[in-house]
């Protein structure tokens, strides 16, 4: 995690604490909650304190920027890798201290990055109206900060993306991930219409380790098939299984793995 991650689609992880609840098949066998219990921490459930940093930690993005700006290419940050970037926490001592390190984050770090393209994941799209600054939703949003939701099947692609697609974020994308379901039919109505796409890019991929569900390859192609119509950009991740693999002979060798244009 930082400045160097496994995680194909970004370059870099940064994290505002550790923890989180979880809330949908997606998280069943959620690999923060193994990787925060294999480091010794306790910090998940509604229950439990969430992990948080020394105040060094939340500059790295600023030197990851510098580096990007000297080498003029865009670096992506995945923010919150451990956790969900708009999770709301029941006590109080520790839901302050999450929303002052949101507000920290997007009112300090993201303004000093303009080289660095900040991608929020969630799985609580409602949440985002209360917890982003409000300037965002009234015509403000940053260049810079992308948004996401989770669909791991149909079911909640259909609770997801329509709150999703109502924020006015540059870059809305879908993680497909774990994929646990098909979801190309109700992707297709919630893509926009070709050339004008609601959603910007999806992210597909299956679930590892030793307790994986397996996925069907064909929801991989339906997905991607559908975002090649709609013009949205498509990742191919990797496919179920203890060791996934990424290759693209999986898909017929075509992965599409074009990033998406930031809209106008």
């Amino acid at each position: 995690m930082g400045e160097t991650t496994a995680i194909s689609w970004t370059h870099h992880t940064q994290n505002l604490w550790w923890g989180c609840e979880k809330v949908s098949p997606a998280c069943d066998h959620c690999y923060a909650e193994r990787d925060s219990k294999r480091y010794g921490f306790d910090v998940w459930g509604l229950d439990k304190p969430r992990r948080f940093f020394k105040p060094e930690h939340y500059d790295a993005p600023l030197g990851w920027n510098a580096k990007a700006e000297r080498l003029q290419e865009r670096r992506r940050v995945f923010v919150n890798s451990m956790s969900d970037i708009f999770e709301r926490h029941p006590d109080e001592i520790q839901n302050n201290a999450m929303n002052a390190a949101r507000r920290d984050y997007f009112e300090r770090v993201v303004p000093r990055t303009p080289w660095l393209d900040h991608l929020l994941l969630t799985k609580r799209p409602t949440n985002v109206r209360e917890m982003v600054p409000r300037p965002w939703l009234d015509g403000a949003w940053p260049r810079n900060v992308w948004l996401g939701g989770t669909a791991e099947n149909e079911e909640w692609l259909r609770v997801r993306v329509p709150i999703l697609v109502r924020y006015p974020a540059p870059v809305i994308y879908v993680s497909y991930e774990p994929a646990l379901g098909p979801i190309a039919d109700e992707l297709e109505f919630w893509a926009g219409l070709p050339g004008a796409p609601l959603v910007n890019w999806v992210i597909a991929g299956g679930e590892s380790g030793a307790k994986f569900r397996d996925a069907d390859l064909q929801w991989y192609r339906d997905v991607r098939d559908v975002c090649a119509d709609r013009d949205v950009a498509f990742w191919f991740k990797q496919h179920s299984g203890l060791h996934p693999r990424a290759l693209g002979d999986l898909l017929d060798g075509r992965q599409h793995h074009e990033l998406p244009e930031v809209r106008a």
